[in-house]
């Protein structure tokens, strides 16, 4: 019985990618994340669970399993190891809210935008990101008159209640 952090370990320590031991293994890189992201306990006697193992020199078939006692690891480093682990983990999510995808939204032309968005978003500064608001007076002049209307409708609506 083991876990999926145990694994993720253990890969960490042969100092393989999940897609370098998806190709020692036969199987797809999907299938090495998924059993590594499993929370719960589970038995690596047979399927993809024991391949992984297998490859990694890990001995589940015997008895519960201590992750990293194959490379004769202490405790010590195998704290360190989910410390590095949790860092990069926390990396990851950083990166993943910083992204910058494609904004893809249809332009007065009518094909897609091609810019990249803004970090953490979806759309780009011209599609709903960052807006610089008017620059001729006569802008500025229609975006005051806007404003003035609006806010006296809200008034309106508040006295109304």
């Amino acid at each position: 019985m083991l876990t999926g952090r145990e694994l993720k370990i253990a890969r960490f320590c042969a100092g393989l990618s999940q897609q370098q031991l998806a190709d020692r293994t036969g199987l797809h890189r999907l299938t090495v994340g998924y059993w590594e992201n499993k929370k719960e306990r589970f038995s690596a006697t047979h399927g993809a669970p024991l391949a992984i193992a297998q490859s990694l020199g890990m001995n589940c078939i015997s008895g519960p399993l201590r992750a990293g006692a194959a490379w004769g690891l202490t405790d010590y480093d195998r704290m360190r190891l989910e410390s590095d682990l949790l860092r990069l983990n926390k990396n990851h999510a950083r990166h993943q809210t910083n992204r910058r995808v494609i904004c893809a939204a249809r332009t007065r032309k009518g094909i897609l935008c091609k810019a990249l968005s803004e970090p953490g978003k979806q759309r780009c500064k011209f599609h709903g990101g960052l807006s610089t608001g008017p620059k001729t007076p006569e802008g500025r002049a229609n975006i005051s008159q806007f404003q003035k209307k609006r806010w006296e409708e809200w008034r309106e609506k508040r006295d109304a209640m």
